[in-house]
C-alpha cells in the first residue's frame, strides 16, 4: 500500500506557504503521487481571504504527524521552522526559495531557486513538465507570488516572478476589467492589515 506524503510549509504560515502546499499537492497528483497539504498553524487573514475568494478549502491544521511519516517541505527547509516532531519523520523532498540549511541521512529531492516565492518555484515545475494548471491553482500561485514579493515591490523580486505571474494570469483571469492584479493585491494587503476584530486595548 502506497503511503500518503504530507506536504507542510513553515510554522505561522503565510499565503505563499499555504498556496504552495496546495498547488504542490496538485502537481504531485499528475505524477500519481498521493499527497496531502497541511498547515502548521492557523491561517492569517490574507490567506483566508485568498482561499475564500477562490473557493478553496482550508488545509487541516496540525502540529505533529505519526512517526516515520514521509513529509515534503515547501517554503522552508530548517528544522526549527518545521513540524514539532520533525526528527521522527522522513523528509523525502524540499521545494523552497530560501537558503539551503538541511541535513538528511539519505539522498532526497531538493529544488531550491533564488526566486521571490515558493509559488514561483512550483509554477516553474508545472511548466517544465507541461502539466495543466487549472484556473484555481493558477489563482493560488499568483496569490502566493504577490504576497511574498509585495506585488513586485520586495527586493527579493526577480524578473522571472513577474513573467510567471503574467503567464499564470492568462489562466487565472483575475478581474481583468475591474482593476486586475493591482486591485487584487490591494484586496489581499487590506485583508492582512485588517484589525477590526482587535480591541483598542
Amino acid at each position: 500500500m502506497k503511503s500518503v506524503k504530507s506536504i507542510i510549509g513553515h510554522r505561522n504560515p503565510d499565503t505563499d506557504t499555504i498556496c504552495a502546499a496546495i498547488a504542490y499537492q496538485e502537481f504531485l497528483r499528475f505524477k500519481n503521487i498521493e499527497a496531502k497539504a497541511f498547515a502548521l498553524g492557523n491561517l492569517n487573514k490574507e490567506t483566508k481571504f485568498v482561499l475564500n475568494k477562490f473557493g478553496v478549502n482550508f488545509p487541516e491544521v496540525i502540529n505533529q504527524l505519526p512517526k516515520d511519516s514521509e513529509i515534503i517541505l515547501v517554503d522552508h527547509n530548517e528544522e526549527d521552522q518545521s513540524i514539532e516532531n520533525f526528527n521522527d519523520l522522513n523528509v523525502v523532498e524540499v521545494v523552497d526559495h530560501h537558503k539551503a540549511n538541511i541535513q538528511t541521512d539519505k539522498p532526497i529531492r531538493i529544488h531550491i531557486e533564488p526566486l521571490g516565492s515558493s509559488c514561483s518555484v512550483i509554477t516553474k515545475k508545472f511548466l517544465a513538465k507541461n502539466f495543466e494548471i487549472s484556473q484555481k491553482i493558477a489563482q493560488l500561485l499568483i496569490a502566493g507570488i504577490i504576497s511574498d514579493t509585495l506585488f513586485f515591490r520586495s527586493p527579493t523580486t526577480t524578473e522571472t516572478d513577474k513573467k510567471l505571474v503574467e503567464k499564470l494570469n492568462k489562466i487565472a483571469r483575475i478581474d481583468p476589467p475591474a482593476g486586475g492584479l493591482e486591485k487584487f493585491s490591494l484586496e489581499m494587503f487590506n485583508a492582512k492589515s485588517d484589525v477590526s476584530d482587535i480591541s483598542t486595548e
